[in-house]
């Protein structure tokens, strides 16, 4: 199970399992009133689970080949995986919402929620952004990113977090002279990931 843990991030980001996805990343649930990507539902409410469920099964598989024949046509992997996992469903159990894959899990999700909602902004986060640097153009410098993220932080009254998270983030003093707007924008992204108070919403009263 640490192996797990350990790749966890790393298999969400891989090319097979991201390829495997695709096709539910343009379908839409409805969840409490508010739409959801498919994919985003299947990662955050089923993936955990059933990766611990897969691995405790193959490890169930392994012990019975140890067992008589007559204990291992009785046993049946598919009652045994689902049993697992309505025993083990996180909506009922609340600890296991503090394990490090449920938790890498949350964040890599919230990331996702974001990326794709400010893509639909762009538009608007790019005129935003121009007004800030008070220039037509999509890239910047250092003073001029930091003037950009001194706005949304006053707007969304985030009491100087964001200005923190800009002048400790190594990504954007790398970049120093030339910042593209997509750099900002992701980083923007990174630091609503890990702001719970933080809420898709939030950013309607910047537009």
């Amino acid at each position: 199970m640490d192996d797990i843990q350990d790749n966890f991030a790393n298999d969400l980001k891989s090319v097979n399992f991201q390829v495997a996805l695709d096709v539910f990343k343009k379908e839409e649930i409805i969840l409490q009133g508010k739409k959801e990507n498919f994919d985003l539902y299947l990662i955050e409410r089923l993936f955990p689970v059933l990766l611990e469920g897969l691995e405790r099964l193959s490890r169930e598989v392994e012990a019975h080949k140890e067992k008589p024949e007559e204990v291992r046509e009785r046993f049946n992997p598919c009652i045994f995986l689902g049993q697992y996992l309505m025993r083990n469903n996180p909506k009922h159990n609340e600890n296991k919402k503090d394990q490090l894959q449920y938790k890498q899990i949350y964040e890599y999700v919230r990331y996702e929620r974001f990326k794709r909602h400010f893509e639909t902004k762009k538009q608007q986060f790019l005129k935003l952004f121009m007004n800030s640097i008070k220039k037509e153009q999509a890239h910047c410098d250092q003073n001029q990113m930091k003037s950009f993220y001194k706005d949304i932080d006053d707007k969304l009254k985030l009491n100087g977090s964001l200005n923190e998270f800009v002048n400790s983030n190594k990504t954007l003093r790398q970049l120093k002279q030339n910042v593209s707007f997509d750099n900002v924008l992701n980083e923007l992204t990174k630091y609503c990931s890990h702001h719970q108070n933080l809420t898709l919403e939030s950013f309607n009263i910047l537009f």
